[in-house]
């Protein structure tokens, strides 16, 4: 099946908190005990930074903090996921083989002190890495209290790259395999420009390091070092899942993450599922650009793996020292976790239990404050976890129903940002159009590239520059099939090694799309818009595309804005097609000739728009989970102020029992799952 449909391959939901039994003293750990039992949860997240604990001096183990803490929240019904702990690596590690840390393009070495100090590459530390991992997978593998772990923890949260003599020679290596004589890296890079030809594979250095004039690097050397980085990072992780199989092939391995340089298709590849840590105040201040973000990250996990989890989950104010987001209203921290899973995650542990009393994230607020007195947090935490032990059962198996997709992939957004920053990127351009199509409550989600489109009936295509064979036939046959195709302007002009093609664009896509670009742009001030059909314009302030249609039928065209100035040269785009559609069997295939930006996201929607699901106001979150005998749907209001939904099929709402008969109102932050018994097209 499609990965972005994979249920869960466990029964039931995990609901818990992240847990650091090493910050507190033994008494203070038995209260948390008996204070955990009383919430209904029934997991805990824990040890990801522990390394000194578990190996306090080098191949000297001690588990036993630990093993108590694991067996006493057995006993309260609670089990664990353990986190790998090398995110952290401990002082006598960086002492004894200063070596391994990590190091910037400026060539200033990142000391200890934090966490991810460490190059991931670097052989010294991949061995005290194994070590650990062993040694811990060894020593859990029978403990039936342990069902899962964590590798590491945000991988390229807070350092993705490393510019060190041995990341380096790795990347010489790495650039060796890939392309096997120099004379074709010479040549799929273009190193003739600005005298780059290389001699050998040693010669190649690691791009802008020691560059502080800031000159832009080439473009394919810059990719294909992002490429490179992507690769040590998922061979890292995917090393600590095999040694954790080989102990227990049982446990459910994953990673949380969603950080730059980093292919997530790669990574989910060797895992069971992937994480998201989901802190909705990283949007904005706005309950909407909240509801967008959040959103956002949580499709973009369900793209990469299908069913997912949510490591963290924010539940207080949030800040160390540069910022401080907001403490959630009464109700959000529920919102939230309900909001995870309408969107597919079958798990959700919040950061974190009791706030820190030492270190830097002294102010990143848990469920207890720092004087472990439950408040109004422990009761919602509380509320939600017999929520959601109620609806276990009716959620089992089910999959977030999604029929738009809007297409993402790590390749075109590395591609993009290695050689041209001015154009909005595919990701963003994705952000905007999904913000706009949940809010007007369509069937919309984020699906990657490389998985399969069965179950969809809409695609999104936003200016993927390099469009390879593989995707080109599915989206072909897509089409074919009877689906709508959507591609924005930048799409189909670069090869794999960020090249301009030297066809006309789009490419790949000339025959499906039925154009060829005859002039593109872009504007320091906007200076067109479409004229749409309906009398209506759509903006278009990052730029603009000319086509040509061969087979296709033009359906809007630019208009000048400033046409009617006296003095002023009408510009050439004026007049020329800017929106085309070509018919291919059952289906249907346009090309806009712009980017997809905040401005025109709402007339760019219009365009794929479907029926909407209910009627309700856009702080109304709406979706539902499917399963072949069961639909269940997600009403979220997301607002301060109470929301009604209309339209709605007859069922019941599996919080509170009540039969709704098509309508229904949410109060502030309000939360409905309503079971119908209607069947799904």
């Amino acid at each position: 099946m499609p990965r972005h449909r994979r249920p869960a391959a466990r029964r039931g939901c995990l609901f818990g908190v992240a847990y650091y039994p090493e910050h507190w003293a033994e008494n203070e750990r038995r209260r948390d005990l008996r204070l955990m039992r009383r919430t209904g949860i029934n997991v805990v997240r824990m040890g990801e930074f522990a390394w000194d604990v578990w190996e306090p001096a080098p191949g000297r183990f001690d588990f036993s903090l630990f093993d108590e803490t694991i067996a006493a929240l057995g006993r309260a019904g609670i089990r664990t996921l353990l986190g790998t702990p090398t995110a952290a690596p401990p002082r006598w590690l960086t002492l004894a083989h200063p070596e391994i840390l990590r190091e910037t393009a400026t060539g200033h070495v990142i000391g200890h002190g934090a966490r991810q100090h460490a190059n991931l590459a670097h052989p010294e530390f991949r061995s005290a890495c194994r070590r650990v991992v062993t040694a811990l997978a060894t020593h859990y593998a029978h403990n039936p209290q342990v069902i899962g772990w964590q590798i590491d923890n945000e991988l390229h949260c807070i350092g993705s790259t490393d510019f060190s003599a041995e990341t380096e020679r790795q990347f010489q290596d790495w650039l060796r395999r890939r392309y096997r004589r120099i004379d074709t890296l010479n040549r799929r890079w273009g190193t003739r420009f600005s005298a780059g030809t290389y001699g050998a594979f040693d010669e190649v250095p690691l791009p802008i390091r020691n560059r502080p004039d800031g000159l832009a690097p080439h473009p394919a050397h810059l990719l294909d070092f992002h490429r490179f980085t992507s690769d040590v990072a998922c061979q890292f992780c995917h090393e600590q899942a095999s040694l954790l199989r080989a102990a227990n092939p049982r446990w459910l391995v994953f990673h949380n993450g969603l950080f730059p340089h980093l292919d997530y298709w790669k990574l989910s590849a060797g895992l069971d599922t992937l994480g998201v840590d989901l802190y909705p105040g990283f949007g904005g201040a706005e309950p909407a650009a909240q509801l967008a973000w959040g959103s956002f990250k949580l499709e973009l996990c369900r793209a990469h793996s299908g069913s997912f989890l949510v490591p963290e989950l924010a539940s207080g104010a949030g800040g160390t020292r540069d910022f401080l987001l907001e403490t959630p209203e009464p109700g959000r921290m529920r919102l939230w976790a309900w909001h995870a899973v309408a969107h597919g995650a079958d798990g959700i542990v919040h950061f974190r239990w009791r706030t820190i009393r030492f270190g830097q994230e002294i102010y990143w607020r848990g469920v207890l404050d720092h004087d472990s007195v439950p408040r109004r947090r422990w009761r919602e935490l509380r509320r939600t976890a017999g929520e959601i032990a109620s609806v276990t059962a009716a959620l089992a198996g089910t999959v977030r129903d999604v029929r738009c997709g809007i297409l993402v992939d790590f390749e075109a957004d590395e591609s993009h940002a290695a050689v041209l920053g001015r154009y909005p990127a595919p990701r963003h351009q994705a952000e905007h159009l999904l913000a706009e199509l949940l809010a007007r409550h369509q069937l919309a989600g984020l699906v990657h590239a490389r998985d399969r489109f069965d179950g969809l009936d809409t695609l999104v295509l936003p200016s993927f520059g390099h469009v390879d064979a593989e995707l080109a036939r599915k989206l072909r046959r897509f089409v074919r099939r009877g689906g709508i195709l959507l591609c924005t302007a930048g799409t189909g002009v670069r090869t794999v090694d960020n090249q301009a093609l030297g066809i006309t664009p789009p490419g790949p896509l000339r025959s499906l799309l039925g154009v060829t670009i005859e002039e593109c742009g872009g504007f320091r001030v906007p200076r067109l818009e479409i004229a749409m059909p309906d009398g209506c314009a759509m903006p278009a302030p990052a730029g603009y595309e000319i086509l040509r249609p061969i087979g296709s039928a033009v359906v809007a065209r630019w208009r000048d804005l400033q046409a009617a100035t006296v003095g002023t040269q009408p510009h050439p785009a004026h007049g020329e097609p800017a929106l085309a559609c070509r018919t291919l069997g059952r289906g249907r295939a346009l090309t806009l000739g712009t980017w997809i930006s905040s401005e025109n996201a709402g007339a760019v929607a219009a365009l794929i728009l479907h029926r909407p699901l209910v009627e309700a106001g856009p702080m109304v979150a709406v979706s539902r989970r499917i399963a072949r005998s069961r639909v269940v749907w997600f009403l979220l209001n997301h607002d301060a102020r109470p929301q009604s939904v209309a339209g709605l099929p007859p069922g019941r709402d599996l919080l509170t029992g009540r039969h709704c008969d098509g309508r229904l109102r949410l109060p502030p932050y309000g939360v409905a799952l309503l079971r119908s018994g209607r069947s799904l097209p």
